[in-house]
């Protein structure tokens, strides 16, 4: 899957507020999707609230920034998400770490 069709996959899932899974550095993720865009060093990237899986850090939870041509995997699960306890109140839609955002979880 390219880097566009993972963008669309995400922004779909983001739009219908489902939790996608993939793999990331060789681990599985489960991962809430609140904001996909292009960072500063002009890479895809996506800003999620992980809810279960691996970490290379062995934090296994909150919030992660993922490089989309590092993912293998992505798929949209039917599980839905509400996106505002705990953490995820802290979201910020205006993400400074993005130059351009494609789509994104909207704050209430």
């Amino acid at each position: 899957m390219t880097p566009e069709e993972m963008k669309d996959l995400i922004c779909q899932a983001i739009t219908d507020r489902r939790i996608i899974e993939f793999h990331y550095h060789d681990k599985p993720r489960t991962v809430e999707p609140y904001c996909c865009g292009i960072n500063r060093k002009d890479s895809h990237q996506l800003r999620g609230f992980q809810v279960s899986g691996g970490s290379a850090s062995d934090v296994k939870l909150g919030w992660r920034m993922f490089d989309l041509a590092e993912m293998s995997g992505l798929r949209a699960t039917d599980k839905e998400f509400s996106g505002w306890s705990g953490e995820r109140r802290l979201y910020n839609p205006n993400d400074t770490a993005f130059r351009t955002i494609f789509c994104r979880v909207p704050k209430p």
